[in-house]
Protein backbone atom coordinates (compact mmCIF):
# COMPACT_ATOMS: atom_id res chain seq x y z
CA UNK A 1 0.00 0.00 0.00
CA UNK A 2 0.80 4.01 -0.26
CA UNK A 3 2.64 5.64 2.90
CA UNK A 4 0.77 8.13 3.95
CA UNK A 5 2.79 11.23 2.40
CA UNK A 6 1.91 8.98 -1.39
CA UNK A 7 -1.39 8.33 -0.47
CA UNK A 8 -1.71 12.18 0.90
CA UNK A 9 -0.41 13.22 -2.42
CA UNK A 10 -2.88 11.33 -4.37
CA UNK A 11 -5.84 12.48 -2.77
CA UNK A 12 -5.55 16.12 -3.17
CA UNK A 13 -4.72 15.13 -7.15
CA UNK A 14 -8.14 13.25 -7.15
CA UNK A 15 -9.42 16.22 -5.21
CA UNK A 16 -8.31 18.89 -8.53
CA UNK A 17 -9.01 16.39 -11.07
CA UNK A 18 -12.97 15.51 -9.47
CA UNK A 19 -13.29 19.37 -9.55
CA UNK A 20 -11.63 19.87 -13.05
CA UNK A 21 -13.77 17.40 -14.48
CA UNK A 22 -16.79 19.11 -13.69
CA UNK A 23 -15.72 21.91 -15.05
CA UNK A 24 -14.93 20.19 -18.16
CA UNK A 25 -18.28 18.01 -18.36
CA UNK A 26 -20.28 21.40 -17.43
CA UNK A 27 -18.16 23.38 -20.54
CA UNK A 28 -18.95 20.86 -22.87
CA UNK A 29 -22.59 20.27 -22.18
CA UNK A 30 -22.60 16.94 -20.32
CA UNK A 31 -25.99 15.85 -18.84
CA UNK A 32 -26.41 17.13 -14.73
CA UNK A 33 -26.86 14.18 -13.22
CA UNK A 34 -23.92 12.50 -14.42
CA UNK A 35 -21.76 15.57 -12.42
CA UNK A 36 -24.08 14.73 -9.85
CA UNK A 37 -23.69 11.07 -9.60
CA UNK A 38 -20.80 9.90 -11.06
CA UNK A 39 -17.89 8.51 -8.58
CA UNK A 40 -14.92 10.24 -10.59
CA UNK A 41 -17.21 13.60 -10.49
CA UNK A 42 -18.00 13.73 -7.05
CA UNK A 43 -14.39 11.44 -5.56
CA UNK A 44 -13.18 15.08 -4.17
CA UNK A 45 -15.72 14.72 -1.01
CA UNK A 46 -14.08 11.25 -0.61
CA UNK A 47 -10.71 11.91 -1.04
CA UNK A 48 -11.32 15.10 1.84
CA UNK A 49 -12.98 12.86 4.32
CA UNK A 50 -9.54 10.42 3.50
CA UNK A 51 -7.22 13.28 4.03
CA UNK A 52 -8.99 14.35 7.32
CA UNK A 53 -9.13 10.47 8.30
CA UNK A 54 -5.05 10.72 7.96
CA UNK A 55 -4.79 13.78 10.20
CA UNK A 56 -6.61 11.96 12.82
CA UNK A 57 -3.95 9.69 12.71
CA UNK A 58 -1.20 12.05 12.23
CA UNK A 59 0.66 13.05 15.55
CA UNK A 60 1.44 16.21 13.32
CA UNK A 61 -1.40 17.47 11.88
CA UNK A 62 -4.40 15.80 14.30
CA UNK A 63 -3.19 18.97 16.68
CA UNK A 64 -3.11 21.29 13.80
CA UNK A 65 -6.38 20.53 12.20
CA UNK A 66 -8.17 20.41 16.11
CA UNK A 67 -7.21 24.05 15.98
CA UNK A 68 -8.09 25.13 12.72
CA UNK A 69 -11.46 22.35 11.60
CA UNK A 70 -13.92 24.56 13.97
CA UNK A 71 -13.24 27.70 12.52
CA UNK A 72 -12.44 26.51 8.89
CA UNK A 73 -16.41 24.91 8.68
CA UNK A 74 -17.70 28.28 10.58
CA UNK A 75 -15.98 29.96 7.28
CA UNK A 76 -16.44 27.59 4.64
CA UNK A 77 -20.49 28.04 5.79
CA UNK A 78 -20.98 31.86 5.78
CA UNK A 79 -19.11 31.81 2.52
CA UNK A 80 -21.42 29.46 0.77
CA UNK A 81 -24.55 31.17 2.37
CA UNK A 82 -22.73 34.29 1.29
CA UNK A 83 -21.90 33.41 -2.50
CA UNK A 84 -25.26 31.32 -2.61
CA UNK A 85 -27.30 34.83 -2.15
CA UNK A 86 -25.70 36.05 -5.69
CA UNK A 87 -24.56 32.94 -7.46
CA UNK A 88 -26.36 29.77 -6.43
CA UNK A 89 -24.45 27.33 -4.68
CA UNK A 90 -27.02 25.23 -2.97
CA UNK A 91 -29.46 24.13 -6.13
CA UNK A 92 -28.52 20.71 -7.28
CA UNK A 93 -28.53 21.85 -11.28
CA UNK A 94 -26.73 25.20 -11.11
CA UNK A 95 -23.22 26.15 -12.70
CA UNK A 96 -22.15 27.03 -9.06
CA UNK A 97 -23.69 23.76 -7.19
CA UNK A 98 -22.07 21.35 -10.21
CA UNK A 99 -18.65 22.96 -9.82
CA UNK A 100 -16.93 24.57 -7.09
CA UNK A 101 -20.18 23.99 -5.15
CA UNK A 102 -19.82 20.31 -4.08
CA UNK A 103 -16.09 21.03 -3.23
CA UNK A 104 -16.94 23.58 -0.55
CA UNK A 105 -19.80 21.65 0.97
CA UNK A 106 -17.54 18.62 0.79
CA UNK A 107 -14.59 20.60 2.70
CA UNK A 108 -17.04 22.06 5.42
CA UNK A 109 -19.23 18.48 6.06
CA UNK A 110 -15.72 17.21 6.29
CA UNK A 111 -14.30 19.45 8.64
CA UNK A 112 -17.30 18.75 10.80
CA UNK A 113 -17.02 14.91 10.58
CA UNK A 114 -13.37 15.52 11.78
CA UNK A 115 -14.59 17.67 14.69
CA UNK A 116 -17.03 15.35 15.65
CA UNK A 117 -14.56 12.55 15.77
CA UNK A 118 -12.37 14.14 17.85
CA UNK A 119 -14.57 14.99 20.83
CA UNK A 120 -14.49 13.73 24.23
CA UNK A 121 -17.03 10.98 24.47
CA UNK A 122 -18.42 12.64 27.39
CA UNK A 123 -18.85 16.19 26.42
CA UNK A 124 -22.42 16.95 25.57
CA UNK A 125 -21.89 17.50 21.75
CA UNK A 126 -20.75 13.56 21.94
CA UNK A 127 -23.73 12.79 23.33
CA UNK A 128 -25.92 14.19 20.87
CA UNK A 129 -24.10 12.65 18.13
CA UNK A 130 -24.03 9.49 19.67
CA UNK A 131 -27.85 9.46 19.93
CA UNK A 132 -29.86 6.50 18.22
CA UNK A 133 -31.39 8.74 16.12
CA UNK A 134 -28.88 9.53 14.14
CA UNK A 135 -26.53 6.13 14.46
CA UNK A 136 -29.29 4.37 13.80
CA UNK A 137 -30.26 6.04 9.99
CA UNK A 138 -26.50 6.49 9.80
CA UNK A 139 -25.75 2.61 10.02
CA UNK A 140 -28.71 2.42 7.18
CA UNK A 141 -27.75 5.52 5.32
CA UNK A 142 -26.01 3.36 2.30
CA UNK A 143 -29.16 1.51 1.93
CA UNK A 144 -31.40 4.71 2.38
CA UNK A 145 -29.24 6.26 -1.03
CA UNK A 146 -30.15 3.14 -3.15
CA UNK A 147 -33.63 2.63 -2.54
CA UNK A 148 -35.32 5.94 -1.83
CA UNK A 149 -35.85 7.41 -5.00
CA UNK A 150 -37.68 3.49 -6.63
CA UNK A 151 -39.63 3.52 -3.24
CA UNK A 152 -40.72 7.69 -3.92
CA UNK A 153 -41.38 6.91 -7.23
CA UNK A 154 -43.87 3.78 -6.01
CA UNK A 155 -45.29 5.93 -3.53
CA UNK A 156 -46.11 8.53 -6.10
CA UNK A 157 -48.63 5.97 -8.04
CA UNK A 158 -50.63 5.51 -5.33
CA UNK A 159 -54.01 7.32 -5.31
CA UNK A 160 -53.80 9.98 -3.00
CA UNK A 161 -56.48 11.94 -3.75
CA UNK A 162 -58.32 11.20 -0.66
CA UNK A 163 -56.14 14.26 0.82
CA UNK A 164 -56.09 17.56 0.35
CA UNK A 165 -53.62 18.65 -2.07
CA UNK A 166 -51.90 21.02 0.63
CA UNK A 167 -51.35 17.76 2.85
CA UNK A 168 -50.16 15.56 0.46
CA UNK A 169 -46.41 16.59 -0.38
CA UNK A 170 -46.06 15.95 3.72
CA UNK A 171 -47.75 12.96 3.62
CA UNK A 172 -45.88 11.53 0.64
CA UNK A 173 -42.69 12.63 2.15
CA UNK A 174 -43.49 11.08 5.30
CA UNK A 175 -44.90 7.61 3.87
CA UNK A 176 -41.71 7.31 2.17
CA UNK A 177 -39.05 8.03 4.87
CA UNK A 178 -40.74 5.33 6.94
CA UNK A 179 -40.86 3.08 4.30
CA UNK A 180 -37.29 3.99 3.13
CA UNK A 181 -36.62 3.10 6.55
CA UNK A 182 -38.17 0.04 7.41
CA UNK A 183 -36.88 -1.57 3.86
CA UNK A 184 -33.31 -0.25 4.93
CA UNK A 185 -33.20 -1.87 8.27
CA UNK A 186 -33.98 -5.11 6.32
CA UNK A 187 -31.09 -4.72 4.23
CA UNK A 188 -28.86 -4.17 7.31
CA UNK A 189 -29.74 -6.91 9.29
CA UNK A 190 -29.87 -9.60 6.10
CA UNK A 191 -27.74 -8.29 3.63
CA UNK A 192 -24.86 -5.58 4.58
CA UNK A 193 -24.28 -6.64 8.47
CA UNK A 194 -23.30 -10.65 7.47
CA UNK A 195 -21.01 -8.85 4.59
CA UNK A 196 -19.31 -6.45 6.92
CA UNK A 197 -18.73 -9.31 9.42
CA UNK A 198 -16.41 -11.49 7.07
CA UNK A 199 -14.22 -8.55 6.97
CA UNK A 200 -12.83 -9.75 10.52
CA UNK A 201 -11.27 -12.81 8.42
CA UNK A 202 -9.33 -10.47 5.29
CA UNK A 203 -7.09 -8.08 8.02
CA UNK A 204 -5.31 -5.46 6.18
CA UNK A 205 -1.44 -5.48 7.55
CA UNK A 206 -1.34 -4.73 11.25
CA UNK A 207 -5.35 -5.32 12.01
CA UNK A 208 -6.06 -7.42 14.79
CA UNK A 209 -7.93 -10.33 13.48
CA UNK A 210 -10.18 -10.49 16.18
CA UNK A 211 -13.89 -8.79 16.16
CA UNK A 212 -14.96 -5.86 17.81
CA UNK A 213 -11.34 -4.46 18.02
CA UNK A 214 -10.66 -1.94 15.17
CA UNK A 215 -8.83 0.31 17.20
CA UNK A 216 -5.70 -2.03 17.60
CA UNK A 217 -4.73 -1.06 13.98
CA UNK A 218 -4.53 2.36 14.77
CA UNK A 219 -3.56 2.69 18.80
CA UNK A 220 -2.98 5.99 17.69
CA UNK A 221 -6.09 6.99 17.32
CA UNK A 222 -7.97 6.18 20.06
CA UNK A 223 -5.26 7.83 22.56
CA UNK A 224 -5.37 11.04 20.30
CA UNK A 225 -9.30 10.94 21.11
CA UNK A 226 -8.96 10.44 24.99
CA UNK A 227 -6.18 13.29 24.64
CA UNK A 228 -9.15 15.58 23.69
Amino acid sequence: GLSSKWLTRVCWVCVVAALMLRIGLWAVGAPSVALYVLTVTRMDSLCMGALLALGLRSPVWYPRLTRWAVPAMVILAVMIVGVDLIWPLLKTETVGAQTIGHTLLGMMFGAFVFTAAGLRPQTLAARWLSHPMLTVPGAYSYAMYVVHRPIYKLILKLDWSMLPVSAQPIVIFGVTLLATLGVSALSWKFFEKPFLSLKAYFPRPGESTTPGSPTEANPLLPRLVEER
